[in-house]
């Protein structure tokens, strides 16, 4: 898969669980348990999820700071999708407008 097919799948994917209604933090949740996504995130999908750039993610890799990765050779790192997802929804800050976007979805169905 090419990187830019796999920055597309996250959007896919993040896209798919928003017309199913599912907003806010659910949405990592429901991003954590995908089965359309690999279990091992490539840095270009972590890039895309997290709106990261490669640099940064390589920056805090070497500083072992989070997200979790896992580094199975020198060069080649992988991120775990349901620690990556968990990661994000711990650092999600809920907004007025993400309640209104809920409330507007569950009165149109």
């Amino acid at each position: 898969m090419s990187e830019e097919e796999e920055r597309q799948l996250i959007r896919d994917r993040m896209a798919h669980w928003t017309q199913q209604g599912i907003f806010g933090e659910s949405v990592y949740d429901a991003m954590a348990t995908d089965p359309c996504l690999p279990n091992n995130l490539a840095i270009p999908q972590v890039s895309e999820a997290s709106g990261l750039n490669e640099n940064t993610l390589k920056m805090r890799r070497a500083r072992n700071m989070e997200p979790p990765f896992v580094r199975l050779t020198r060069k080649f790192v992988v991120y775990p999708k349901a620690d990556f997802f968990q990661w994000l929804k711990r650092r999600y800050v809920p907004t007025r407008k993400d309640k209104r976007a809920r409330d507007e979805y569950t009165q149109r169905a």
